[in-house]
């Protein structure tokens, strides 16, 4: 019998993803910028950093082979903190630096599938809406807290050898404390032929299905992506701030947001429709970045659209969270795979959505990127609704169906 843990401690299994992520949405821009990088630049370097997150689930299989989630754990988390240690020595080289943080990148997603399948073993149904709660506020308050965190050092101590080792410690030893706690995995790890053989096999049994293809689509597109995280930070000159100003509201400020976000979508992704509570996250942040097309550019403004862009987002991922590990299951085998093609199919809209933010910021400067944030997330969110009321109702009505339909397929199988 497993011991139980805290769901808040659970949860903050997400907290060495968000930490990474914040390095590329939070540290990075505001250095790069500092040095004199464009906006379009940054937002460029971002998505090419970001996007093994939507492809690297081509190499998740590893993780269910050979060796135990456990030490799959280990293993990404020792190369990630490599590279974000590494990356602090790079940031006059971009394409090296580049590369290292899409290398880190992979890394982090390919964590998360180990610690996902290794999760989704310990949390029942019931509790999924909880656990999607605190392992959003892990991941999107971890990656405020640690960009912020992550910019002190680099600057106190210099983009230098000290900062390089002080940022990966920071990075390393709160991950290595928390997954000490946790119970072993009970999965037992699979020959390769097994695992490779059975994939596409099992895969194809859930995207036989009608629900879960269209929530697939769903995340393909870009109703949830919430890509201006990627460049924030670096925004500073545009709404005439100061680096101090901007720290504080992608820091401590963003981290709030978050965490509140988060704590209102656990209710909602289990009271309603976990995919409705998804997209509508999404339509009401195309509002607020519409509104900014409009409004003054000062610190307010700017500390309100990232606030309340946050906020929102907090919403949105809990929900995605709370329909992946519905979707995965308990006990199954293949839970890490199955967990990296789902969460990849939610990550790639904000890559590429990062990349054409950029080329409305490059095109028309501010508003333009605004506008195009507000018209993808909006208009590709209400088209969803609408297929949705017209096609599948019943998955706006019912927070399990997906769940239920998935579980009599299986069953049927057997």
């Amino acid at each position: 019998m497993q011991r139980q843990l805290p769901m808040w401690v659970t949860g903050f299994a997400n907290l060495p993803l968000g930490f990474f992520y914040g390095f590329i949405n939070t540290t990075m821009p505001l250095l790069l910028s500092t040095q004199g990088v464009s906006v379009a630049r940054i937002a460029t370097i971002s998505a090419i950093a970001f996007s093994p997150s939507f492809w690297g689930f081509v190499a998740a299989p590893i993780v269910d082979v050979g060796l135990s989630r456990r030490t799959w754990v280990w293993i990404w988390l020792t190369v990630m903190a490599v590279c974000i240690a590494s990356s602090v020595l790079l940031t006059r080289h971009l394409v090296l630096f580049t590369a290292d943080l899409t290398l880190g990148c992979l890394a982090t997603n390919l964590f998360q599938s180990a610690a996902g399948g290794w999760l989704a073993e310990m949390v029942e149904d019931e509790h999924r809406g909880h656990l999607g709660s605190w392992y959003q506020i892990a991941n999107l308050g971890g990656a405020a807290l640690f960009g912020v965190s992550a910019i002190f050092l680099v600057r106190r101590f210099e983009p230098g050898m000290m900062a390089a080792v002080l940022t990966a410690v920071l990075f390393l030893v709160p991950a290595l404390i928390l997954f000490s706690l946790f119970p072993r995995p009970v999965s037992p790890a699979r020959s390769s032929a097994v695992v490779f053989g059975s994939l596409f096999r099992d895969l194809g049994k859930i995207l036989r299905h009608r629900d879960v293809l269209l929530g697939l689509i769903t995340f393909l597109l870009p109703a949830g992506a919430f890509a201006l995280n990627n460049v924030f930070s670096g925004l500073g000159n545009d709404f005439a701030v100061s680096p101090g100003w901007v720290t504080t509201v992608c820091g401590a400020g963003v981290a709030i947001a978050c965490s509140l976000g988060c704590l209102a979508g656990g209710p909602l992704a289990d009271r309603f429709s976990r995919m409705k509570v998804y997209i509508c996250a999404g339509a009401a942040t195309s509002i607020a970045t519409g509104v900014a097309i409009f409004c003054p550019r000062s610190a307010a403004s700017y500390a309100l659209l990232v606030l309340l862009y946050n906020f929102c987002q907090g919403i949105n991922f809990t929900a995605l969270t709370a329909i992946v590990f519905q979707l995965t299951g308990n006990e199954n085998p293949l839970a890490a795979t199955q967990m990296s093609v789902l969460f990849s199919a939610a990550n790639l809209p904000t890559s590429y959505v990062t990349w054409l933010d950029g080329r409305g910021y490059a095109a028309f400067g501010m508003p333009g990127m605004l506008a195009t944030d507000t018209l993808l997330m909006m208009v590709f969110g209400v088209l969803l609704l609408v297929a949705f009321y017209k096609f599948d109702p019943a998955l706006l009505r019912a927070p399990r169906s997906v769940e239920k339909a998935i579980g009599h397929s299986r069953t049927a199988e057997e």
